[in-house]
């Protein structure tokens, strides 16, 4: 009887150490396909905060410029 619970927690161990790689291995590819989509937002330096002031031709112009930058993820706020 104590075998087989020592051959269950055994296994239950090994299996629980290939969830844990393989799920760091996923974090790993998931991660970098992030990086390789948004590598123009996120850097590993200092946050900072840029401010700037744009004059568009209409308001439509003004917000179809404000919609494609967003889209983009090139800003993250408009006020």
């Amino acid at each position: 009887m104590r075998s087989a619970f020592e051959a269950a927690e055994v296994a239950r161990k090994k299996l629980e150490a290939a969830l844990i790689a393989k799920h760091k291995n996923d974090m790993i590819i998931k991660r970098a396909a992030f990086e390789k989509r948004f590598k123009h937002v996120w850097t590993t330096g200092p946050a900072g905060i840029n401010k700037f002031y744009l004059t568009a031709p209409n308001q439509a112009a003004g917000e179809a410029l404000i919609a494609h930058l967003l889209s983009k993820t090139i800003i993250a706020d408009v006020k």
